[in-house]
C-alpha cells in the first residue's frame, strides 16, 4: 500500500489515494478468492480420489462376498441357484445406487465458490458507496 499526504493536494489528491486503496483492497480480496477456490478444488480432488479408492475396493470385496453369499443361498437354504444369483445381484446394485448417490452428493460445485471473499467484497463495496453519503466531522 503507497501513502500519500493528500492534505497539500486537496480533495484530488484525497480521491487518488482512495482509488489507490481501492485498488489495492480489490487485489487483495481477488487473491484471497483464488486462495479460496484453489482449496476448494483441492477437497474436491481430495475427495473424488477416495471414491474412486474406495469403489476398487467395494468391488473387490463386492464380487468375493457375492460368491459367498450366492453359495449361502444355494447350499444352505436350498435355493435354486438362479433365485440365489438374483438375490444377490439385486441387493448389490441396491447397495450401488445408495453409494453413487451419497459420492454425488459429496462433490459439489459449490465448493468451489469463495464464500467469504465475496461477503467482503460487497461489504466493501457497500462501505465505498455509502461514503460519499456520509456526514463531515
Amino acid at each position: 500500500m503507497t501513502h500519500h499526504n493528500p492534505s497539500a493536494a486537496g480533495i484530488p489528491a484525497y480521491i487518488v489515494a482512495l482509488m489507490e486503496e481501492l485498488r489495492s483492497l480489490v487485489r487483495v480480496e481477488l487473491a484471497l478468492a483464488k486462495a479460496e477456490m484453489s482449496r476448494g478444488a483441492a477437497r474436491m480432488a481430495v475427495g473424488a480420489v477416495m471414491l474412486v479408492v474406495a469403489a476398487i475396493f467395494m468391488f473387490v470385496a463386492l464380487m468375493v462376498l457375492s460368491a459367498a453369499a450366492v453359495i449361502a443361498l444355494y447350499e444352505v437354504l436350498g435355493w435354486t441357484l438362479m433365485w440365489s444369483v438374483l438375490t444377490v445381484g439385486l441387493s448389490a446394485l441396491g447397495l450401488a445406487v445408495i453409494l453413487a448417490l451419497v459420492g454425488a452428493h459429496r462433490i459439489k460445485p459449490g465448493a468451489l465458490v469463495p464464500h467469504r471473499a465475496m461477503a467482503n467484497l460487497r461489504a466493501d463495496l457497500s462501505a465505498t458507496t455509502e461514503a460519499p453519503h456520509a456526514k463531515p466531522y
